[in-house]
């Protein structure tokens, strides 16, 4: 699909003070050629790529993906991956990773 082709996340958080966005996309089907995880991440990075002039001013990362019953441990990326039971965990991830100097972030 050529870029701008009408793909979209599943939801977009905005946040004004400060500028934040984080587009997350949730997999709870698995399909043979691809686990929920790989495909969210694939639809993730399709997504950036699409809305990276849109984007540039955010700081990363930009995208979570929620992956039922994924084996991932979320970790400091790009694009946030976690399954149903890590989503706080990858949620405080990212605030963390977007906190200020001096700003603490509890989990």
């Amino acid at each position: 699909m050529p870029p701008g082709a009408g793909i979209r996340p599943d939801f977009i958080l905005f946040s004004n003070t400060p500028p934040r966005a984080l587009l997350v996309e949730v997999k709870l089907t698995e399909r043979e050629e691809y686990t929920p995880d790989r495909r969210g991440i694939v639809d993730a990075l399709a997504y950036l790529h699409d809305a990276q002039e849109a984007l540039q001013s955010f700081p990363a990362p930009r995208a979570l993906v929620v992956a039922w019953n994924s084996d991932a441990n979320p970790a400091a990326a790009s694009v946030v991956v976690a399954n149903q039971a890590g989503v706080s965990d990858a949620i405080a991830r990212i605030l963390g990773q977007w906190a200020t100097p001096g700003t603490t972030v509890s989990p």
